[in-house]
């Protein structure tokens, strides 16, 4: 996991820690913060990428003060677009991790695309 960044609460950066390992056993690789670059340039980075078999399957987005911005998600939804990709895109409350005891039965995400 990336080290804490200035503008990260420890909130949101433990809820994806929690996130993450409660995830580990339904994909064969998570990758925290993975940049997606058009032309050398970073476009938008997810909390977490989970790849399955055939490549990129789910990302994750970990919201506490704020939700998923209008600009992030339109340049997640062009980057897919561009590339051809189906990739499932859930929003996830911090909150809501960080008040589970253990790991729950399900997860309760919101789907964004």
């Amino acid at each position: 996991m990336k080290k804490f960044k200035n503008n990260e609460s420890y909130m949101h950066l433990k809820a994806k820690e929690v996130l993450m390992e409660w995830l580990r056993t339904d994909y064969e690789k998570i990758i925290p913060e993975q940049n997606f670059c058009i032309c050398g340039n970073v476009w938008f980075t997810p909390d977490l990428t989970c790849y399955d078999s055939n490549g990129i399957k789910d990302l994750y987005e970990v919201v506490y003060t704020s939700d998923l911005n209008q600009f992030k998600l339109w340049r997640m939804q062009y980057y897919f677009y561009l590339h051809n990709w189906k990739v499932n895109t859930y929003t996830v409350s911090a909150l809501w991790i960080m008040k589970q005891t253990s790991k729950p039965a399900y997860i309760d995400f919101n789907k964004i695309i």
